[in-house]
Parts: C-alpha cells; structure tokens; sequence
C-alpha cells in the first residue's frame, strides 16, 4: 500500500483494518509505505486490529522502506500516532506481532506528536513480540516515542514473550518529551510466564531535554520473570535523565540477569538498572561506561 494521500479534515488514516470477529485472522507480509496526510489532528494507524480472534498474527510487515517513510505528515501534525495496534482479542487469543520492519516517520514541519511503534492493548492469552526491527530512524517530533508498549495483565496461564526487538543502524530524535523501548506496568497473575530477552537497543542520539525511560518492566504480579541477555549501548543523550533499565516483582520466581549496559553519555544522570520494593534478583549484569557531564 504506497502512495495514498489523507487531506485537512480526515479523523483517521488507517492502511489496514481489521474490525470482524472470525477465529483466525491473519495480517502478515504486507508493505505501507510512502503515504502522507496533510491533517493537523488525525491518527494514523498502519495496522489496526480490533477483532476478538482467537489467533492474531500480525508478522513479517513492512512499515516503510528503506527509500520511503512509513507515512509523511506534511501538516504540523500533533496527534498520537500508532503505527502497529492490537486493540482486542478473545481472552483465548495467542497474539503474534513478529518480525515487523519499521523505517522513518518524516515530519515535513515541526511538530509535539508522539509516536508508538507496536501496542497491545487486550490481555490475550499469550503475547509474543519478537524480531521487530527499527531501521535507521531519524523522528524529528518533539514529542515522546515508545517502541513497544504491553500493558496488559497476563493470566494465570499465560505467557509474554518480548525477546529479539532491535534497532538496526541508528535511532535519533528531536528535542524534548521521552523515548521508552518497552513498558508492561500493570500487575500480571500468578502462574503467568514473562521472558523479556535478548533485545538490543543501542546507536541512539537523543538531543535537548528528551528523558530516556528505557525498558521498563515494573509489572509487579507474582510471575515467573526472566529479564536476560538484553544490551542497550552506544546512547548519546543531551540533558535528558537516562535510565537503561526499570524492573520490580513481587513474586520470587524471577531473574534480571546476563544484561549489558554500556557507553551511555550525556549532561543528565544516567542510571543503569533502577527497582523498587519487591523481590527481584538482579545478578550477573554488566554495566560500565555511563558517563554524565552534570553538575547536579
């Protein structure tokens, strides 16, 4: 889907939607490329899922190409777009979002829009959220960006799976709001599983006073919980606070351990692993190389 075009007063511009019950739906192997919108307040979804299937696979999309920008906004647009977004499911539902590719959002003038790349929003049965790749994006919003975002309770047989979502090449951002990689903060049952492993979010340039919340895992429930073998490396900050990464559990069952934090600079504090009250053990990682030119 390329080359389609959104005037002044359309409320939203969606590449592909899916809004029928059925038990199986499948969005996969798809290319959106090269839109633009000249609205001021639309949303933009590249790929909407609202459907209460019993399996979603959302695989193997191209959001954007390496020559064109998933959409252009040639208005100052300042609404919250969402470029991959699962809205519902059954309670039964596996949801797979693999494998996606994401180029550059272009903002042809300036703008406080927010920007997330992948949303869950249905506590489905289980959340796999893996391979997704960002590729060379240079957002020029001053507003925030969240990569992943899965808010949501997992059951008590249920399982996340967020594991090999990576930036390749480099990722920069204007000025100003917050950059977060990954958030799950509301409280999951026991006998839940939640594996969040071997992502990679490095080569990142932040400007001015943007904050970086990093990977943020405070999904307190009592879960089994293995936070393992993630690197975040090579950020270069302005003034903005930066944290790597933010985990807390209550239960006991649980691990951060195998993670690389490193060559983290800028004029704000930086902080590598950050907990609160809870039984984590946290072990094994390495952290060096953070460096803030602050004075406070």
């Amino acid at each position: 889907l390329t080359g389609n075009s959104a005037g002044t007063s359309i409320g939203a511009f969606i590449g592909i939607m899916n809004a029928v019950v059925v038990p199986v739906i499948n969005i996969n192997n798809n290319t959106l490329a090269g839109d633009s919108t000249a609205t001021v307040t639309g949303l933009h979804y590249s790929i909407y899922n609202y459907g209460g299937s019993t399996t979603a696979n959302i695989n193997s999309n191209s959001i954007g190409t390496s020559v064109l920008p998933a959409i252009k906004f040639t208005a100052a647009n300042a609404a919250s777009q969402l470029f991959i977004y699962n809205y519902k499911g059954a309670t039964t539902c596996a949801l797979s979002i693999n494998n996606n590719t994401f180029y550059n959002v272009l903002y042809a003038i300036a703008t406080t829009a927010s920007n997330t790349y992948i949303q869950n929003s249905y506590a489905t049965k289980s959340q796999a959220i893996n391979g997704n790749t960002f590729t060379n994006m240079n957002v020029t919003t001053t507003g925030s960006i969240r990569f992943i975002s899965n808010n949501v309770a997992v059951s008590a047989t249920g399982t996340q799976n967020v594991n090999s979502n990576s930036i390749s090449g480099t990722f920069a951002k204007a000025g100003g709001g917050a950059v977060t990689l990954f958030t799950s903060t509301t409280a999951s049952l026991a006998g839940s599983i939640i594996n969040n492993s071997n992502n990679n979010f490095s080569n990142i340039t932040l400007t001015g006073t943007t904050v970086m919340n990093g990977w943020v895992n405070t999904d307190a429930g009592n879960s089994t919980k293995t936070i393992q073998n993630n690197i975040f490396s090579k950020w270069t900050m302005g003034t903005g606070a930066a944290t790597a990464l933010n985990v807390n559990i209550s239960g006991t069952n649980n691990s951060t351990t195998g993670n690389t934090i490193s060559n983290i600079s800028g004029g704000g504090s930086i902080t590598g692993i950050t907990t609160a009250a809870g039984n984590d053990k946290i072990y094994s990682n390495t952290i060096d190389t953070l460096i803030s030119t602050g004075t406070t």
